[in-house]
């Protein structure tokens, strides 16, 4: 029989895709409103206890995870004008990210309901396969729409490995320390930015080619999923048919068509399409319509939806979520972009390109591990919520302002 804690017991925090939720006791406050709260108001207990060595071996291995994600995000950027030397077809080149992005966002929100229906290992298991037989398929590439393929199978396992590092950190570690840990990952993540454009650019100016880029994640993946294989997760149980009809099959479709039909406009605009062209003016409408069926199908239609309509309850939640988008769509057009702008007006090389995005991303490694331990310390962050904007937007307004004169001391004419 499910216990209740006591109220005065009881912290409200935020719920997360890890965290096992039950109605609020009668005697909560308000009880008209829907309420969640966490089962164990300990701080320190942990939903997956680990002996030592497993839990050192699980760390690493999440963290190789994140490492090839990140470093797959950003290793592209400074490759990109390699690729497109090799493989031609100029016009399709913006897809190369693109693609990656739309089956990731479109994926990653259902590894969530897969990790508590099929249990965490497999579901983690699988999405690093995808993401490896993805890179594998663009390693091979022979053509533009080859790699751009192999990029969208990348980015099914890719959303997952963000999503499924997340939760297994929550699983292993107990709230008061989830800070730190997560700060680590998010260090993991500014390094592999920071090596990403680096390694692509060396990668791509010598001769073994950018084809490494992709290569170099298949070792590294390998070894990760042989160390999650040997841990010890709660293991799948149940019926397989009862858990698959467990799945969201509709809103799964409906969230990726939203994204799909808002992806492409965006990508295409003024490009390939004019603004005013009838697929944009069709696509921006759909992708309305799609996630208002969406939105329907998860709060009338699904029985585990992947969204639970309870995440919405706090306020803070959708607040955050376009916090992140926000931010997120700033950082990803910087690292693409700022690195083939150095190519392209003051004729880098793809080397010399991404050392210079690394002021870009050192700041982010050093204020990522230390808002970490900030939180953790002093179970505050709404301070870093206010402060990464402001510097964000100052950043933001001064790289628009770079031109082709004058930077690290150079005079560079007129861009033919």
């Amino acid at each position: 029989m499910e216990s209740k804690p006591n109220p005065e017991e009881e912290r409200i925090l935020l719920p997360t895709l890890t965290t096992n939720y039950g109605t609020s006791p009668p005697n909560v406050k308000e009880p008209s409103k829907q309420t969640f709260y966490i089962e164990s108001s300990k701080d320190s207990e942990v939903s997956v206890p680990l002996p030592r060595v497993q839990f050192i071996l699980a760390i690493a291995s999440l963290f190789i995870a994140i490492f090839l994600v990140s470093l797959d995000n950003t290793i592209v950027s400074t490759a990109l004008r390699g690729m497109i030397m090799d493989l031609g077809k100029q016009e399709l080149a913006p897809w190369v990210g693109s693609a990656y992005m739309v089956t990731s966002a479109g994926f990653a929100t259902l590894y969530g309901r897969f990790a508590d229906i099929f249990g965490r290992k497999w579901v983690f298991m699988f999405a690093m396969a995808m993401f490896e037989i993805g890179s594998l398929i663009c390693g091979v590439a022979q053509t533009m729409e080859t790699l751009i393929v192999g990029r969208a199978i990348a980015g099914v396992g890719g959303g997952g490995m963000n999503a499924m590092v997340l939760i297994m950190i929550s699983d292993i570690v107990s709230i008061r320390d989830r800070g730190k840990y997560q700060g680590l990952v998010g260090a993991a993540v500014g390094v592999a930015s920071i090596l990403g454009p680096i390694v692509g650019g060396a990668f791509s100016d010598s001769s073994v080619s950018w084809r490494w880029c992709f290569y170099i994640n298949i070792p590294f993946g390998m070894v990760a999923m042989g160390v999650v294989s040997l841990l010890r997760f709660p293991p799948f149980t149940g019926n397989m048919a009862e858990k698959l009809k467990r799945i969201d099959y509709f809103g799964a479709l409906t969230i990726f068509l939203a994204i799909l039909c808002l992806i492409c406009p965006l990508q295409l605009g003024g490009s390939t399409w004019e603004w005013n062209s009838a697929p944009v003016l069709i696509m921006f409408p759909l992708s309305a319509v799609f996630f208002a069926i969406f939105v329907f199908v998860e709060l009338r239609m699904a029985k585990d939806p992947i969204v639970p309509a309870g995440m919405f309850v706090n306020q803070n939640v959708p607040t955050l979520l376009a916090y992140a988008i926000s931010l997120g769509a700033i950082f990803f057009s910087a690292i693409y972009f700022i690195s083939m702008f150095f190519q392209v007006v003051f004729n880098n090389t793809a080397t010399q390109a991404g050392v210079s995005t690394i002021p870009l991303v050192l700041g982010m490694v050093v204020t990522t591990i230390g808002s970490g331990i900030f939180v953790s310390k002093t179970e505050k962050y709404v301070p870093l919520l206010y402060a990464g904007p402001v510097f964000m937007v100052i950043g933001a307004t001064l790289t628009a302002f770079l031109d082709g004169v004058g930077v690290y001391g150079l005079t560079i004419g007129p861009i033919p």
